[in-house]
């Protein structure tokens, strides 16, 4: 009896023990288990590398063309002048500022042939290249046949007063305009009449 009474007890034990490892189980699975971080997104080493080229090569093509752009600017701006032609005008403008200085009626274009001649320096030469183009009173009935008939005339004075400067006389755009003023004023007195509106140094180069 007492045998029998013992191996009651331990099953009684084994089945109480039973429901609480199971409990415990479950109570384990039922937690919520942490959700896992992901790592930061990271470009690739040689991804980074192509981006930065790819910046780099953006960055001198908007250098270039800005320069591109402000040379262009300066040099319209420093031809015949700083004068440029409108629709029914010719602007004259300021080569340090841009602003509009002086409006003239525009004309005909009577264009001189090219010229190339050095400078009047001794110690070291210099080349200069140009063309003269002469806008004209279109209303004015005998200014272009003067312009024509006295071309090599005027092709002859304006290569003398160009080759008597020296490199440091006509190096700058102000210094251009001055050359500009006395062409004009030679070109007047040649034709003898004031049907010369303005004059342009076309291409102007001095190396």
């Amino acid at each position: 009896m007492a045998k029998r009474a013992a191996d009651e007890d331990e099953a009684v034990k084994d089945d109480d023990d039973k429901p609480k490892e199971e409990g415990e189980e479950g109570a384990a699975e039922g937690e919520a288990k942490p959700a896992e971080k992901k790592a930061p997104f990271k470009l690739n080493a040689g991804v980074v590398g192509i981006l930065k080229y790819v910046l780099l090569g953006l960055l001198v093509v908007i250098l270039s063309f800005t320069t591109s752009w402000l040379v262009s600017r300066y040099k319209s701006a420093g031809s015949g002048a700083g004068a440029s032609h409108a629709k029914d005008e010719l602007l004259v403008t300021d080569p340090n500022t841009g602003d509009v200085v002086e409006r003239l009626p525009k004309g005909g274009d009577w264009n001189m042939d090219s010229v190339i001649i050095n400078t009047a320096d001794e110690d070291e030469q210099h080349i200069v290249r140009f063309q003269v183009i002469v806008s004209y009173d279109k209303e004015s009935k005998t200014i272009l046949g003067e312009l024509n008939d006295r071309k090599s005339q005027i092709h002859h004075e304006v290569r003398a007063i160009v080759g008597a400067k020296k490199f440091l006389e006509i190096n700058t755009t102000r210094k251009q305009q001055e050359l500009v003023r006395e062409i004009k004023a030679r070109l007047q007195m040649i034709v003898n009449q004031e049907g010369i509106i303005e004059v342009f140094l076309k291409e102007f180069t001095v190396h």
